[in-house]
C-alpha cells in the first residue's frame, strides 16, 4: 500500500489504495464537526 496517495477534498481526507487493473478502491476518513454523509460502508 502506498501511503504517498493522499488527498484532501473539502476537508475529508481521501486515500487511494493499490489494487489490480481491474478495479479501483478508496477509503475516505471525515474528520469531526466536518459535514457530509452518515459514517457508512459501500
Amino acid at each position: 500500500m502506498n501511503t504517498n496517495n493522499l488527498l484532501w477534498v473539502l476537508d475529508h481526507k481521501i486515500r487511494l489504495l493499490d489494487t489490480d487493473e481491474s478495479y479501483g478502491m478508496i477509503e475516505v476518513t471525515s474528520p469531526p464537526q466536518v459535514p457530509g454523509p452518515p459514517p457508512h460502508f459501500h
